[in-house]
């Protein structure tokens, strides 16, 4: 029972560091742009590539450690403030509530990104979000170094 547990523990940590890699390149990506020359379309695929890396991560906890991730309309904000909360016996909460914010702002955008026309886009927002983006990508980063550390004293 406890070989299959770590099983799961082992697979979810390389998978959550797998997306990590992932968002680490789109960071890379986002570093070499001239927000105010890129097409906002682009910034806002770059926005919703975001989001998207994100929640995975989140799902993947909540698929491992709590046995599905939650099923209602809003199922996308219960899951982001899902992860602010701790769990007792489960888990320890794997955003502060600052850092859970700062990730709402950019589900919220992704929300619009798949409601609109890119040229419908408004670019003073994104540059809005690409301004918060090198912090909550750092933040989140720390985050999850954390919760991976907290993974491995399950092992």
């Amino acid at each position: 029972m406890k070989e299959q547990r770590n099983g799961k523990i082992i697979r979810l940590i390389s998978m959550i560091e797998k997306n990590l890699d992932e968002l680490e390149a789109l960071k890379k990506e986002v570093e070499e742009l001239d927000i105010h020359t890129t097409h906002s379309r682009i910034l806002g695929s770059i926005l919703h590539d975001f989001y998207s890396g994100v929640e995975k991560i989140f799902i993947r906890i909540a698929n491992e450690l709590e046995g599905e991730p939650p099923e209602s309309r809003s199922w996308h904000k219960v899951l982001l403030d899902d992860m602010s909360i701790e769990l007792e016996g489960v888990r320890p909460a794997v955003l502060d509530e600052q850092l859970r914010r700062k990730l709402e702002e950019f589900l919220r955008f992704r929300h619009l990104f798949r409601g609109v026309y890119g040229f419908q886009l408004n670019h003073g927002r994104l540059d809005v979000l690409f301004n918060e983006f090198p912090d909550t990508y750092s933040d989140f980063m720390t985050a999850m170094k954390k919760f991976i550390e907290f993974l491995k004293t399950l092992l």
